[in-house]
């Protein structure tokens, strides 16, 4: 007769604390094909094996995904080799990708990690179409959650951006999820090591030339011996606040959005001058965001610019981010993309030490 494996009571809880937040999130539904996005770091190796372990009380199937960046060179190659014997161990199709992400980054203008968010999602929604997911699974932790909430500060973000990291998000028709944003680091490796469960690390993960990494490795850590010994949660915990009330205030924008969008996609200036500030920037961002203009470039100011325009003697073109720019057109806004071919040379001086905005480029 086969012996049961024993489940320990690190194995139960984190078992649990995922079903938890999979039901209270509804982040799965029974009959689903979840396509899971595996680097082969710790985080995405405990997250296939507990997605392995849970798939029959969830009622879904599994495809693994991972993406070579075409960064590290050899290293990177290990990474997908080794992310194909795993799949192979856990009996799950998997499918390997490559990209260029130094060339995109060249090409868009991009920071290098950027560049590489953007080719990892445009990979995992293009791998979805092809295997017939519906959903993708990520492997953001508690400690992702706490380390952008204080990069977001720092920056000077608003409540949206003081959410952090959603449990769900939308990339064209594809549901992205992040089922372990209630764990954090310490248990998942805690939790493969019990298991006997090796991973990969990534050495640019030690690159404090990184401001996330310098984040992990020194602020973060400084913050709780100097001032909160749990500030890890306090951060999670706020994003899980203004979350709600980012969603809240959505809503609201939604509506005065519909009241002020012509039916030419333009933005009509006599309702939108009527609202708030708050609820104005709010309707901004949601109607660049629709035009097309990629959510994560569209920051506070961005919309910042596109409001001092609305004064009598402000400029009528307003660059947003990459070729998109607004104009203003008597008393209708207009979001479009410029012809980058036919832009004009111009000349900045750089302020050292200091901060230059290049709003031409």
């Amino acid at each position: 007769m086969p012996r049961e494996r024993l489940v320990r009571p690190l194995d139960y809880a984190m078992l649990k604390q995922l079903q938890n937040t999979i039901r209270k999130h509804r982040l799965f539904s029974p009959g689903q094909h979840v396509l899971v996005a595996v680097s082969g770091g710790a985080d995405s190796v405990a997250l296939l094996r507990m997605l392995c372990e849970q798939k029959r009380e969830l009622g879904i199937r599994l495809t693994v995904a991972h993406l070579n960046h075409g960064i590290r060179g050899k290293p990177a190659a290990g990474d997908a080799q080794f992310v194909r014997r795993l799949a192979r161990r856990l009996k799950v199709p998997v499918v390997i990708g490559q990209a260029r992400v130094p060339a995109l980054a060249r090409k868009e203008g991009l920071s290098l990690e950027m560049a590489a968010r953007r080719a990892r999602y445009d990979f995992l929604v293009r791998t979805a179409a092809r295997v017939r997911a519906t959903v993708v699974a990520t492997a953001h932790t508690a400690d992702d959650q706490a380390e952008t909430v204080l990069l977001k500060l720092i920056r000077g973000a608003g409540p949206k951006g003081l959410a952090g990291i959603s449990y769900e998000a939308a990339r064209q028709s594809v549901r992205i999820v992040r089922p372990m944003l209630d764990l954090t680091r310490t248990e998942i490796v805690a939790f493969l090591r019990e298991r006997g469960e090796t991973w990969r690390e990534d050495e640019t993960n030690e690159d404090e030339s990184f401001q996330r990494n310098r984040v992990r490795h020194r602020i973060l850590p400084l913050l709780e011996k100097e001032l909160n010994p749990k500030v890890r949660f306090a951060l999670r915990r706020t994003a899980d606040i203004l979350r709600e009330e980012a969603q809240w205030l959505d809503a609201l924008a939604t509506t005065q959005l519909a009241k002020c969008r012509m039916r030419t996609g333009a933005l009509d200036l006599v309702p939108l001058r009527k609202q708030d500030l708050a609820l104005r920037r709010r309707v901004l961002r949601l109607w660049l965001v629709a035009a097309g203009v990629p959510a994560e470039r569209v920051d506070f100011d961005v919309t910042d610019r596109i409001e001092r325009s609305l004064a009598p003697a402000a400029g009528k073109t307003v660059p947003v981010a990459g070729p998109w720019i607004v104009e203003r057109r008597y008393q209708t806004l207009v979001v479009r993309r410029a012809n980058l071919a036919t832009a004009r040379a111009y000349r900045k001086t750089v302020k050292i030490p200091g901060k230059t905005i290049v709003t031409e480029a």
